[in-house]
């Protein structure tokens, strides 16, 4: 399993009630999808439900759903969650137009895939 970073670990109740607080709310995220084969894929957009327990990262709720990424998040052998101090001091000032970030809720699966989802506070 690959190395749990920053944050704390968080329980399924407690990340089902922030992606649902995330969906109710419309929050911006900025979701980054790492594969265990080193596939990666990041989408600005909102959490949206998808059917079968499955959740995705859609850039605009309106069909037909062009750019999206799909999860689902019971299947996730850790969660974690950080607030903004789990990002280095800096880090997002030092790339142009880079949002500002509160917060990160991230799902690791057995196979080493990640999915974190970054809250965006404000953007460039």
């Amino acid at each position: 399993m690959p190395s749990p970073g920053a944050g704390s670990d968080i329980s399924p109740q407690d990340a089902r009630d922030l992606l649902n607080k995330w969906m109710n709310e419309s929050t911006k995220v900025q979701g980054l999808l790492v594969a265990s084969n080193g596939f990666r894929a990041q989408v600005l957009g909102t959490v949206f439900p998808f059917p079968n327990g499955a959740v995705s990262v859609v850039l605009d709720r309106k069909p037909p759903l062009t750019t999206f990424f799909e999860f689902k998040p019971g299947l996730a052998a850790q969660l974690r969650y950080g607030d903004d101090r789990a990002f280095p001091a800096g880090l997002t000032e030092e790339v142009a137009g880079a949002p500002t970030l509160s917060s990160t809720l991230t799902f690791t699966f057995s196979d080493g895939s990640v999915v974190a989802l970054f809250e965006v506070v404000d953007w460039e």
